[in-house]
Formats: structure tokens, C-alpha cells, sequence
């Protein structure tokens, strides 16, 4: 295989981030406030505490850039904050009713969007795409997996 496969694959998955990036978005809430309320929402579904350090793990942002958000999303009243007794120090963050509301409500006009994209490409091509779509995954997290052994076995 050559590198104009892997140039064309880079360009394709930038074009898609930049797509997805600049959908429009309510006025009450920014794209990376609606990232961070996804996953303190996706961590509360599955009973994990949502910490800024976690929020920045799996945004893969700074914990001052999750501060800065999870700031905003407060003083909007999307989320709160809760001191644990057992753990004072890393409160864990909270969707709240608006929050919750908000974030369906986003999710809401992103999923018609993608709808009506896997409309146009029919119910075969969207099948496969996404079959194929989670094996590059699985591919991609394996090799990424023994790349991280192989470096830590090296030093």
C-alpha cells in the first residue's frame, strides 16, 4: 500500500472533524460544551464519576480547558458541582435538569442531521460503512495497544 492511500485517509477523516465541527450549534452552548456534556453524561450512565481530570482524559483537553468549560456550563446552569465525602478534593461534575434538557435537545437536531445523511446513502452503504467503520476501530485500538507495550517493554 502506498502513502497516497494513508494521505487520502487523513484528508478524508480532517475533512469530516471540520464538517462536524462547524454544524451549527444552539446559541446557549459552544461545540466543546456540548462534547464535555456528552461524556459527563455518557460517565453518569455508566455510574462513573465525572472529575475534571476524567473530563480532560477522555476529551484528551487540558484540565484547565475542562475547568474553563465546566465553569461556563455552571454559570449557564447545564451542570453542578459536588464535593464527594469521600474525596474533597475532586469534585465530581453533574448534568442538571436544563443540562439534561439542553443536551437532548442538541443531540436531538445532530441525530436528524446523520439520519437524513445515512437516508441519502441507503440502508446497504450505511451498514457496511459502519461494519467497516468498527473494524478500522477495533484494528486501530489493537495496534495502538501493542505500540504501547513495544514502547514500554523498549524503556
Amino acid at each position: 500500500m502506498d502513502c497516497t492511500f494513508i494521505d487520502q485517509f487523513y484528508t478524508i477523516i480532517e475533512r469530516l472533524r471540520r464538517t462536524m465541527m462547524t454544524q451549527p450549534h444552539s446559541e446557549n452552548m459552544t461545540k466543546q460544551e456540548f462534547f464535555t456534556m456528552q461524556v459527563i453524561g455518557w460517565l453518569e450512565e455508566h455510574h462513573k464519576k465525572a472529575t475534571t481530570a476524567r473530563l480532560s482524559q477522555e476529551l484528551t483537553v487540558s484540565k484547565s480547558a475542562v475547568s474553563q468549560t465546566v465553569n461556563s456550563l455552571e454559570s449557564k446552569g447545564f451542570v453542578r458541582r459536588k464535593l464527594e465525602a469521600t474525596d474533597r478534593r475532586q469534585p465530581s461534575v453533574h448534568l442538571t435538569d436544563q443540562g439534561q434538557q439542553a443536551l437532548l435537545q442538541e443531540k436531538d437536531t445532530l441525530y436528524h442531521q446523520l439520519f437524513s445523511i445515512f437516508g441519502q446513502m441507503g440502508e446497504e452503504k450505511s451498514r457496511l460503512f459502519l461494519d467497516l467503520l468498527q473494524d478500522f476501530t477495533l484494528l486501530s485500538e489493537q495496534s495502538f495497544q501493542e505500540d504501547k507495550k513495544s514502547q514500554a517493554l523498549g524503556s
